[in-house]
């Protein structure tokens, strides 16, 4: 299995079955290529905010924890760049109900997904 780095990306370069729909050009993505097929999650940005949306791998790649490499990688990146977390995706959202650690990254809106009442 060739694995590759997970990287931003515009989408540039994904195999049509990997790319959801996209209303605008304002949905970004992180992808993850291993063994020539592409995983990746989408996510906007709105000002100091990440909205983790959709998380995609192939069929073929499903089982080897890929979703959750490209989850943890874009959380790693969002906190490098003091982004708050709103995880719209149930990956993302399952991921971070289940690790406390990463609840510092919670928007308001994403503490609201996890069930979580926001800190005045």
């Amino acid at each position: 299995m060739s694995v590759g780095a997970v990287v931003p990306a515009t989408g540039v370069g994904l195999p049509p079955q990997a790319a959801p729909s996209v209303a605008g050009n304002d949905l970004m993505r992180f992808v993850l290529g291993v063994d020539a097929e592409f995983a990746h999650t989408a996510y906007q940005l709105l000002g100091d905010t990440i909205i983790f949306i959709h998380t995609f791998v192939p069929e073929a790649l499903r089982g080897r924890g890929l979703a959750m490499t490209i989850v943890r990688s874009a959380l790693q990146a969002s906190r490098s760049r003091g982004l708050k977390v709103v995880p719209r995706c149930p990956v993302f959202r399952a991921y971070m109900t289940g690790h406390p650690e990463t609840h510092d990254l919670l928007a308001p809106e994403g503490l609201a997904l996890l069930g979580h009442q926001a800190v005045s």
